[in-house]
């Protein structure tokens, strides 16, 4: 949320700033596991495991696949009534397009930012939870593979439309997961996953270049 302050304020870049704090949320948590949470005997920075009663059930056991998809889909749903059905939607949507008209039109473009970024916390909160109760079932220090620009190439790819968002996500995913797999039995590199993704990002970047170059045509004429 503390990139949307800058944002709306200070009119500091978001995509900057938030990876700068990155950094810096990284390096406090791996902290915390170190030092004040630390678990005598592990090798790796790890907190104690939660309990089982707050696992997350697995709906296809033995794999890891669990309920949380479920709650994504239902967060998907409601992101999408909200975006396109809803005030707060409509000023979101205008405000990303164009802040200025969106200012002139008498939106509060400061409150809409600030708002869109708590939003945007508390769904990566979702994610980042699912991801301890589901997966892991306690907190690692540098957990994540890459999902933060894993979810750049998603949104690209999705045209920032949710359900789009959430297909994306469900290949990125599939494609991700199989890869330990495919390399202890196929003898297929891990490097793969990267030719896989920007393979994806490459078409998907085209499309958006083709398009924008067939409405600059019809513009000139």
């Amino acid at each position: 949320m503390f990139p949307g302050f800058l944002r709306a304020f200070y009119k500091v870049d978001e995509v900057v700033s938030t990876i700068m704090l990155n950094y810096v949320a990284i390096l406090f948590t791996s902290y915390l596991v170190n030092y004040p949470f630390a678990v005598p005997g592990l090798a790796n920075a790890m907190s104690k495991s939660i309990a089982k009663q707050a696992f997350l059930k697995r709906l296809a056991p033995p794999s890891q696949f669990n309920i949380s998809y479920i709650i994504a889909l239902f967060t998907v749903i409601i992101i999408t009534f909200t975006y396109y059905r809803t005030t707060f939607g409509y000023e979101t949507k205008l405000v990303g397009l164009n802040p200025i008209f969106a200012r002139w039109s008498g939106i509060s473009t400061s409150n809409v930012i600030v708002k869109a970024f708590f939003v945007s916390g508390i769904l990566g909160g979702i994610a980042g939870s699912a991801q301890v109760l589901g997966v892991n079932y306690r907190f690692i220090a540098n957990f994540s593979p890459g999902y933060g620009f894993d979810g750049l190439a998603i949104a690209l790819l999705s045209r920032l439309h949710p359900i789009g968002i959430f297909a994306s996500a469900t290949l990125f995913g599939m494609i991700r997961s199989s890869i330990p797999q495919l390399e202890i039995f196929e003898d297929v590199p891990k490097n793969i996953l990267g030719i896989l993704e920007a393979s994806i990002m490459l078409f998907a970047t085209a499309t958006v270049i083709i398009e924008w170059a067939k409405r600059r045509k019809h513009a000139i004429r």
